[in-house]
């Protein structure tokens, strides 16, 4: 018979908490907002089917959540305006 090796124990045997990322991190969303004009159609079906119509104006999420470290939120908008530049304007 052959006998098994001894199971190394891990974090949850040790009762050690998870480990802390270097950074903190920030939890955001990338989206689209329409132009003010349009928010009472958009509330108004909103007000019947969403409810958090009241915390968040009218939106549709591309991205979300993303997690970003300081110097990445930071550089999240120069990031996309490059991203971005040669796609034209849409209504």
């Amino acid at each position: 018979d052959i006998e098994a090796p001894p199971s190394q124990p891990g974090r949850w045997e040790k009762n050690e908490p998870p480990p802390k990322p270097a950074e903190p991190l920030h939890k955001v969303g990338i989206c689209v907002v329409p132009p003010t004009s349009a928010w009472p159609a958009i509330q108004a079906v909103r007000r019947e089917h969403d409810r958090h119509f009241e915390r968040w104006p009218p939106h549709i999420n591309l991205v979300y959540p993303l997690l970003l470290t300081d110097q990445g939120l930071r550089e999240l908008p120069g990031n996309l305006k490059e991203l971005l530049r040669e796609v034209p304007p849409f209504e």
